[in-house]
C-alpha cells in the first residue's frame, strides 16, 4: 500500500510541476505555431475553425443553448461537446459527452 503524501511533499510536487510547465512554455508555443502554419491552408481545417467560432458565438449570443448534462447517458459534472454528424443538416448539432461522442474513448 502506498504511503499518503504530507502537505509538503505534495506542496513540493506542484511547484516541480509549475517549473517544468513554465520551463516547456516556449516548446508549446512553438509546436502550436507550427501546427497552425501546417494547416494554414487546408480549406478542412479552417472551415473547422469558422464552425466552431460559429458555434461558440452562437452560445455566447444565447442562440443555442448547451445542456449541462449528456442528453444520451444523461451524464453530469462532464463536459458536453457539440457533434455534427454530416447526416444531421447544417447548423444541426447533437450534443455528448467525451464517452457518448464517436471521436471519444469509447464510443
Amino acid at each position: 500500500m502506498k504511503a499518503k503524501k504530507t502537505a509538503a511533499q505534495r506542496q513540493a510536487a506542484r511547484e516541480a510541476d509549475a517549473r517544468r510547465y513554465a520551463r516547456d512554455r516556449k516548446k508549446r508555443i512553438a509546436a502550436e505555431k507550427a501546427y497552425k502554419e501546417k494547416k494554414k491552408g487546408d480549406p478542412t481545417y479552417e472551415a473547422k475553425v469558422k464552425a466552431r467560432a460559429k458555434v461558440n458565438n452562437a452560445i455566447r449570443d444565447g442562440k443555442i443553448s448547451k445542456p449541462n448534462a449528456c442528453p444520451n447517458c444523461g451524464r453530469t459534472m462532464t463536459r458536453v461537446e457539440g457533434h455534427h454528424t454530416g447526416k444531421t443538416g447544417a447548423g444541426k448539432m447533437v450534443w455528448r459527452c467525451s464517452r457518448c461522442n464517436p471521436r471519444g474513448a469509447a464510443a
